[in-house]
């Protein structure tokens, strides 16, 4: 492997896992699941009843300050000006964060909610978009693109929420991790950049730390909030790849088919199984759709390019 390839993996991954994982097993720590079974499946699923004390906001602010470090050391760092799309990213990661902890706190009704969410995509989709919009991206193309953006995010948003809101344990910190890891695969295969890749690859870092701790705390979740910071920087990073794809492969079906991901997820619930059982399944199911989409970008690479 390249040296340098070798150092920005190494820098991208183990410091925002190993921050997300010793904070988030520091505040889990005390938190044990109760001895019998009933009192385990009382607990489940989460709810803003049942998780008073548990520091459910305390995770997608982690997410987002282990994001910056990355984008100081690998990406260009913090800039005022924002000129290049990928210059937004740690505001997105800070405004997700901030959006995650205050879920956690106090929960809107369920319109309001959705309405408020979808502006907050599109204000992330103009943004992003704003450089090119103004060096004359048609509106004509320009429009169905961030709405296609818009509806995108919100569809996976909502798929990925039925896991974590209503499981404890690794479920929801697997699925996010495997999601975020196909973004950054087809990113790096499809839209040739390993740039934008490192954004998804810190975000799969720390959803699998996330997992670890969930193994170790069983009561774990990452129910009301949990979801923010790991799909609005991961689906941030697509839709750049999406804006300026060069060559890209399959620029517009690809992101589609990782919808599928979440949404395979989510219908795991469906399946008469629980505990250990449901998390294989639902895991297998959420890999399924990520690997047809890597394989596609694999292999309608040009062979010159490996």
């Amino acid at each position: 492997m390249d040296p340098a390839l070798q150092k920005s993996l190494t820098l991208g991954v183990l410091p925002p896992a190993i921050f997300t994982g010793i904070v988030l097993l520091l505040a889990w720590w005390w938190r044990r699941m109760p001895e019998s079974a009933e009192a385990r499946a009382a607990l489940l699923p989460p709810s803003t009843m049942n998780t008073r004390g548990e520091r459910l906001w305390l995770s997608p602010l982690v997410f987002a300050v282990a994001y910056l470090p990355v984008h100081h050391f690998l990406l260009g760092g913090f800039k005022f000006s924002l000129v290049a799309a990928a210059d937004w990213m740690p505001y997105v990661a800070l405004l997700a964060g901030v959006l995650g902890a205050l879920a956690t706190l106090a929960r809107m009704p369920v319109a309001i909610r959705w309405i408020w969410r979808a502006l907050i995509c599109a204000a992330i989709a103009g943004a992003i978009a704003s450089g090119k919009i103004r060096n004359g991206w048609p509106m004509v193309e320009a429009i169905p693109t961030l709405a296609a953006f818009v509806l995108h995010t919100l569809a996976a948003w909502w798929l990925f929420e039925r896991v974590t809101d209503r499981t404890r344990g690794p479920s929801g910190p697997i699925v996010l991790m495997i999601y975020a890891t196909g973004v950054s695969q087809i990113l790096a295969l499809a839209f040739y950049s390993l740039r934008l890749a490192q954004m998804p690859t810190a975000m799969a870092a720390v959803a699998g730390a996330a997992m670890v701790v969930a193994l170790i705390r069983p009561r774990f979740t990452l129910a009301l909030g949990g979801v923010h910071v790991i799909l609005l920087v991961s689906n941030a990073a697509l839709l750049q790849g999406v804006l300026f794809p060069g060559d890209a492969i399959l620029p517009r079906v690809l992101p589609w088919i990782l919808l599928a991901c979440p949404l395979l997820a989510a219908s795991a619930d469906l399946l008469p199984l629980k505990g250990w059982k449901l998390v294989v399944v639902r895991s297998v199911l959420a890999i399924i759709p990520v690997a047809v989409a890597i394989g596609l970008a694999a292999a309608l690479r040009p062979a010159d390019e490996y």
